[in-house]
């Protein structure tokens, strides 16, 4: 209508028309509209992952939610989300924030140093008695540098009814542990694949296979953000143990394993799409389980294992290619199975693991993926190495430690650490070592090598410690 010569449409002014048009949310988001009135666009976690939501112009500000993310008007917190925003997500539970890198020096500050000790030593930390008591855990660590736990053996190893599917992280900024959602967690198991995941698109964590006491299991779920779910089963791996998992930056490689005999074959998952496609089989490892795998950050190299004997061989993964390159032989160690295995950020580094007659090895050998060439480690010096059977092992961010058992008795420890670039060895100091156990999980962390749980005496401990440089 006119109106002393304004021309208007509707309530608006022409030249605000453009404000007045609300923008849809975007694909996989849904609109919700309060008692007051107010707009909000809401999306549940797999759908921030698929779709990349973005708000809208008039919607700008976003809630970063365990359940997926809100769109609102203003600045706004968990707190502040009306119960129609939070009944459509099934909940509004604000997202812990990620620790920083070093959040581990916090748990260090209260660390026993090596005092007078040689360098190399290092230093021990505390992981108080709070966590998830058991032994023959799947560890990791998450994008933000905190400990994962999840499965293993809550009560006598062997038995089913002792397996454990409880989950739980673990913040050294804080010493707190969190339990992992309940809700469409992984069943009971030992021996799972536990990968932490992180790209531009999504972040979480990959769970496959494992042990149920009866049989091998073939499921894979992800966490992301605060829900568990099952991923697809079109093109995944048949069921197995003892298998392998990389997170390669956007896929995990899932490769080999038994279930119940060797195999020899494998899978890569996009956990941002929920898509699985075949590795080749051309030039791929012999069939076998029980074998070392690490990332490069360019190859995936597998070596050893286990088929009918012990295995010296191996190959490597370049998914860029979609191909496999043979690993040379020559120089390489002698065959074993559950060899420790780490990637320095320049070589690789196997050590240990055993033989096909079930001697313990305590030796090993430096590869270098880019002249494809072995160099034999020094075996540590004998009162320096622990009983094999039940050591823990990993990299602390500048060398590979192992520490555990000086003999079968289980009365003193002992333990050393390898320059990689020098190849010497150095002993630990013990000043604030844990208590001996067999059965820990050892996984590297932002400052140095994570250690927990284990068994004792016929016990499972819910303690550990940090070893750093």
């Amino acid at each position: 209508m006119r109106n002393g010569g304004t021309v208007t449409i509707g309530v608006c002014a022409l030249v605000v028309l453009l404000a007045c048009e609300q923008q849809p949310c975007g694909e996989g988001a849904n609109e919700v509209v309060d008692a007051d009135g107010a707009r909000f666009c809401v999306a549940e976690t797999r759908a921030v992952i698929e779709g990349g939501i973005t708000c809208p112009a008039e919607l700008p500000f976003e809630v970063l939610l365990e359940e997926g993310l809100v769109c609102t008007s203003e600045p706004a917190s968990a707190e502040d989300l009306p119960p129609e925003v939070c009944a459509t997500l099934g909940g509004c539970t604000a997202r812990e924030p990620a620790p920083s890198a070093d959040a581990g020096l916090a748990l260090l500050d209260g660390a026993t140093d090596a005092g007078t000790a040689e360098p190399g030593h290092g230093r021990w930390a505390s992981i108080a008695a709070s966590g998830p008591a058991r032994s023959g855990a799947s560890c990791a660590t998450d994008s933000s540098g905190r400990l994962v736990v999840m499965g293993g053996w809550a009560g006598p190893t062997g038995s089913a009814a002792a397996q454990s599917s409880d989950a739980r992280r673990f913040d050294p900024g804080s010493g707190d542990w969190t339990e992992l959602p309940m809700s469409g967690r992984p069943s009971a198991r030992t021996g799972a694949a536990l990968v932490a995941f992180e790209s531009d698109a999504v972040e979480g964590l990959f769970v496959f296979g494992g042990d149920d006491g009866d049989a091998a299991l073939g499921d894979a779920h992800i966490l992301v953000g605060g829900s568990w779910s099952m991923a697809s089963t079109s093109g995944a791996p048949s069921p197995r143990d003892d298998t392998s998992a990389v997170w390669t930056g956007s896929e995990v490689l899932v490769w080999g394993g038994l279930g119940p005999n060797p195999l020899g074959d494998g899978a890569a998952y996009d956990p941002a799409t929920d898509r699985w496609h075949p590795l080749p089989t051309e030039g791929a490892p012999t069939s076998r389980g029980r074998h070392a795998a690490v990332w490069t950050g360019s190859e995936m190299i597998v070596w050893g294992g286990m088929s009918d004997r012990a295995l010296a061989d191996g190959a490597a993964y370049d998914p860029a290619a979609d191909r496999w390159r043979p690993v040379t032989s020559i120089g390489a160690p002698t065959g074993r199975q559950r060899a420790f295995a780490e990637w320095t950020g320049s070589i690789v580094l196997i050590w240990g693991g055993s033989a096909g007659d079930g001697r313990q090895l305590a030796d090993g050998a430096l590869y270098d993926p880019r002249s494809d060439r072995w160099q034999a480690l020094p075996e540590p010096p004998p009162e320096r190495t622990p009983v094999l059977a039940g050591c823990a092992a990993g990299w602390n961010g500048e060398r590979f430690v192992i520490w555990g058992s000086s003999d079968a008795t289980e009365l003193r420890s002992t333990g050393a650490a390898l320059d990689p670039t020098t190849r010497t060895w150095s002993p630990l100091s013990s000043a604030g070592e844990p208590s001996l156990r067999l059965g820990a999980c050892a996984v590297a962390g932002p400052v140095g090598l994570y250690l927990f749980g284990g068994r004792s005496l016929g016990a499972q401990l819910s303690d550990g410690a940090l070893h750093a440089p």
